[in-house]
């Protein structure tokens, strides 16, 4: 099915050169900045292109030594952006987005292709085009193990907080879970790119004969589709918008990206881009889609209208306040926060709220039950402000996120602890 919805349409606003054969992107948790892999230089040139998605300026070229970058994931955290170098390297680098230096692994395999980090920040799993599937080490990318070697290779991957997800890709159209060989999802054409719902429930995924397939995580029977929708083309790439009404899927021979309604798999739009699109990301914000034109050396970025939101680019920005209550170990002796809703906020310092006591090391976060993924909280939430980081190991927390209105609770044990009132 196809229409033209009546809501504001998402367009491309900027078209910037990076290098050549862009492939991988993704955007910093802040959405200020993207990452873009471009596979076609080799021989040590400038590997990696960061954006500055406000100006659409190029901030800086980041070598990433002898393989073309492919594939490119962001930590959680926002500390470090990880690319696999698919051609003569066949490594991973790890790029500080404070400094952009990067560190190299050792080599995974000369095919790596796709990457993704885990909700932890301890991990990023990586997958080549015609061999293994890896974990490498956030901290020290030299410790890395290889997870498996499936027989159909591996065009991308997509990690949630309990299975990692990957799509066969070089002789065969499936989709599976690692660690379970014996069983998968059956494409009818290769498949090239698989995202996540937010809650890390669903996975989405879409193959070369332009069929974009639904596969519920939950159920027993997981490998069957619940749905399977013709949008035409060679899918690519696929991102999900946080609140998980929509995505974006880039048609490589169509050089569209196809907004796709996930209730129903209607085309709600479809915007012309560049020449073949690759990958595409969407910031946490909602409100910019990065898509890389492999075949035309160029980054288109996309405008997604605000949709019943308090905030957007053409709205006065709003501040609100955050205080931390005073819970069971948990101590705030300077509670108080303000900042942009819907941006990420630095809290001024990391010592500024710590945790003591037996439930010290468990996840913060939105939640109803002890020990809720983190990544999937954050991702999941439309209302309120919430601390979307682990504590670290000496119990101080890093930074806090506040998506768009509304009020929310934090919980650090079995019981919940407001941390805001209504707005």
């Amino acid at each position: 099915m196809t229409s033209q919805a009546e809501e504001p349409a998402p367009v491309v606003v900027n078209t910037v050169t990076v290098g050549a054969g862009p492939w991988g992107v993704a955007i910093t948790p802040d959405s200020r900045r993207a990452f873009i892999g471009n596979s076609g230089v080799t021989g040590g040139g400038s590997n990696v292109s960061v954006i500055d998605l406000d100006s659409g300026n190029i901030i800086r070229n980041v070598s990433t030594r002898l393989g073309g970058a492919a594939g490119v994931a962001i930590t959680p955290n926002g500390e470090f952006a990880f690319v696999a170098n698919f051609a003569i390297d066949g490594t991973v680098s790890r790029i500080d987005t404070g400094t952009y230096t990067a560190a190299e692994s050792g080599i995974v395999n000369t095919d790596a292709l796709s990457i993704a980090a885990s909700p932890d920040n301890r991990s990023v799993y990586v997958v080549c085009q015609f061999g293994q599937v890896w974990r490498v080490d956030v901290n020290n990318v030299n410790i890395r193990t290889s997870l498996e070697t499936p027989n159909d290779g591996a065009f991308d991957i997509a990690v949630n907080a309990t299975q990692q997800v990957y799509v066969g890709g070089n002789s065969g159209g499936k989709v599976r879970i690692v660690g379970d060989l014996g069983r998968f999802g059956t494409l009818t054409s290769i498949g090239t790119a698989v995202a996540l719902s937010p809650d890390g429930n669903t996975a989405y995924v879409g193959d070369t004969g332009g069929r974009f397939y639904v596969f519920d995580l939950t159920a027993s029977n997981w490998n069957t589709a619940i749905a399977t929708y013709s949008l035409g083309g060679d899918i690519r790439g696929i991102a999900v918008t946080p609140d998980g009404r929509q995505a974006y899927v880039t048609d490589r021979n169509g050089n569209t990206v196809r907004v796709v309604d996930l209730s129903n798999g209607e085309i709600l739009y479809t915007i012309p881009v560049g020449i073949a699109p690759q990958r595409v990301a969407i910031s946490a914000n909602g409100l910019t889609a990065v898509v890389t034109n492999n075949s035309a050396g160029t980054v288109s970025i996309i405008a997604i209208p605000a949709v019943d939101s308090p905030v957007s680019s053409a709205s006065p920005v709003q501040f609100e306040s955050l205080t931390l209550t005073q819970a069971d170990g948990l101590d705030c002796p300077s509670p108080s926060v303000r900042g942009i809703r819907g941006t990420w906020v630095e809290l001024p310092s990391t010592r500024q709220c710590t945790m003591t006591g037996a439930s010290r090391n468990q996840l913060l976060g939105w939640a109803t039950t002890v020990d809720f993924p983190v990544e999937i909280a954050r991702r999941q939430v439309v209302n309120g402000w919430g601390a979307y980081e682990t504590f670290n190991p000496d119990g101080s927390l890093s930074s806090v996120f506040i998506p768009a209105g509304g009020y929310a609770l934090l919980t650090n044990s079995i019981r919940m602890y407001p941390i805001m009132g209504e707005v």
